[in-house]
């Protein structure tokens, strides 16, 4: 199993915009975006590690 390391800040600004400010280990600040959009980018990237294993 490998781990997929992202920080999420969720502060006033981002709850009122229904976003989040995304920190991913090794790679920083990949700034603010719609949760949504952020759940589109982890679900590519665990299917992509899936397909690999």
């Amino acid at each position: 199993m490998k781990k997929i390391p992202y920080l999420l800040i969720v502060g006033e600004k981002e709850a009122e915009n229904n976003e989040v400010s995304v920190r991913k280990q090794g790679e920083g600040d990949k700034g603010s975006m719609k949760i949504t959009t952020f759940a589109e980018i982890l679900t590519d990237e665990v299917e992509k590690m899936i397909n690999q294993w």
